[in-house]
């Protein structure tokens, strides 16, 4: 059961079926909405991870500006995979200097 504000309770299991649900998990992200009257106070390049402290523990966190009525669905999928990249090594910045430099050549 998941309570979802402004609608209410729900069945996971029974809307979306058995695989989409886990008796544990491990969170490794936090992504916090942000309005987008502060995008200027955020990192644009994702760089370093911001952290996030609970039970005394540090998670990374990401900030995505976000505006009212704004679908945030694909923004979050975009911030996970760009998450999961990076952990796997990844290195946009590298990559894009990388390529910069091949083409001066």
């Amino acid at each position: 059961m998941l309570e979802v504000r402004g609608i209410g309770m729900i069945d996971v299991k029974y809307m979306y079926g058995v695989k989409s649900v886990a008796t544990s998990s491990v969170i490794d992200l936090v992504v916090e909405l942000v309005k987008t009257e502060r995008q200027n106070e955020l990192d644009r390049l994702g760089l370093d991870f911001l952290k996030y402290p609970i039970f005394g523990r540090s998670i990374n966190k990401i900030q995505i500006p976000i505006k009212e009525g704004g679908s945030a669905a694909s923004l979050i999928e975009t911030a996970v995979g760009f998450y999961l990249s990076k952990r796997d090594g990844l290195n946009v910045i590298a990559e894009m200097e990388k390529r910069r430099l091949e083409e001066d050549e």
